[in-house]
């Protein structure tokens, strides 16, 4: 198993010139072990994920022998800018003015979810065919069965993940990500349990992102879910995030903060990052200006003045 652990990789800051060489060079491995038909593991901000290429058609299968069952209808996260693949989804369903003009505006939602949630929506199958999309990304419409769907997660704010993203589809290359975890288990969080699940995957290439013991001082857990609905969002997956918190990013948007399922509560409810746990002043934020706070949360350790 290969792992690197030397340095945290800041956020939105640029690295020196050493260890500038040091991350490229370390980023160039894990991509090239990804296209050689290989899962790596990385540690994507509060959670451990395990990633591919979408595009080599092995990866469901290789993702289910790791983890255990997987229904072949649930898409694979796909990480990559919310500009390149906003096409994936199918908008002529949305009714809602405010939430078409936020959707057709990349930028924006970059601003306001990047780094923060998965992003959800009925797909365009179209848009599969046209670009050869593979089915772990946006899987077959079957027949009696809801539509199909596809869902982004946007790596711009994050450091090491938008590197090995950039890298990756410059080599053709279409990046997956899934939590690193044992079906019907918590997604892990912990560096020494990312290390033996590693190990135990098959000597997996493990990427770190924080020093091990800067752990317990920041939120851990899985990202949230987010739906796109005619009409409005709706969170389906309690997260990392208290949903109050997503609620006041995306605070002049039509949203439903209530998962409205046990199974849908966070995994590990004890490091969730709440309102209460921001610096009065930062309590006060929405929108962007709030997004980047959260992010920087997870991103570094946090520095909370009451």
């Amino acid at each position: 198993m290969t792992t690197e652990c030397d340095a945290i990789i800041p956020f939105q800051r640029a690295l020196p010139g050493q260890a500038e060489l040091v991350e490229n060079q370390k980023i160039a491995q894990a991509a090239a072990a990804i296209m050689a038909g290989r899962l790596i593991m990385w540690e994507n901000g509060p959670v451990m994920a395990l990633a591919g290429d979408a595009n080599n058609p092995d990866m469901p299968q290789a993702v289910s022998k790791i983890k255990g069952d997987r229904s072949p209808n649930q898409p694979l996260g796909w990480i990559t800018p919310f500009g390149a693949a906003i096409e994936a989804f199918d908008l002529s369903v949305v009714t809602d003015k405010r939430l078409l003009a936020f959707l057709e505006n990349p930028d924006e939602m970059t601003r306001r979810l990047g780094a923060l949630s998965f992003l959800r929506s009925t797909a365009n199958m179209n848009y599969k065919t046209q670009n050869d999309i593979s089915d772990a990304l946006i899987p077959k419409t079957v027949p009696g069965q809801p539509a199909s769907t596809v869902q982004l997660y946007s790596p711009t704010t994050n450091n090491r993940c938008s590197r090995l993203v950039r890298y990756a589809a410059a080599h053709g290359v279409r990046m997956a990500m899934t939590s690193a975890n044992y079906h019907g288990e918590k997604e892990i969080v912990t560096y020494e349990a990312a290390k033996l699940f590693a190990k135990e995957a098959g000597d997996l290439m493990f990427l770190p992102q924080y020093k091990p013991e800067l752990k317990p001082l920041r939120p851990r857990g899985s990202y949230p879910v987010i739906s796109v609905l005619p009409d409005r969002l709706k969170l389906i997956r309690f997260g990392f995030v208290e949903p109050q918190l997503l609620a006041d990013v995306l605070h002049d948007l039509p949203i439903d903060i209530s998962p409205g399922l046990p199974s849908q509560e966070p995994k590990h409810p004890e490091h969730v990052l709440r309102k209460i746990d921001l610096s009065p002043a930062d309590r006060q934020l929405k929108g962007t200006d709030l997004h980047d706070v959260i992010v920087d949360s997870f991103m570094r350790p946090p520095v909370i003045t009451l």
